[in-house]
């Protein structure tokens, strides 16, 4: 019987011994690591810079408007005129 206990003593200790260690890193998970979050500006920069669908819909509308003020030069000079009021 002697055999048996301190078997089930081994196990029983090793299993505590797990336990408490797994215990021990879930109370403090991030002590060795510190998350460092970008600023507001270095995030609105980052966010400018590689999402084009922050700025692709401007330089759209420019490249349109100053197309449309170039071609419409001709006319102007030949004395038509726009119902626009902005291109006149």
């Amino acid at each position: 019987m002697g055999s048996r206990q301190t078997r089930r003593g081994r196990i029983w200790a090793l299993t505590a011994g797990a336990l408490a260690a797994f215990a021990v890193t879930l109370a403090n998970p991030a002590a060795a690591q510190e998350v460092s979050r970008p600023s507001r500006l270095g995030y609105a920069v980052k966010g400018v810079l590689f999402d084009p669908t922050t700025y692709a819909p401007a330089l759209l509308s420019l490249d349109a408007t100053l197309r449309d003020w170039r071609t419409s030069q001709p006319f102007f000079a030949n004395g038509y005129v726009e119902k626009n009021a902005r291109f006149t």
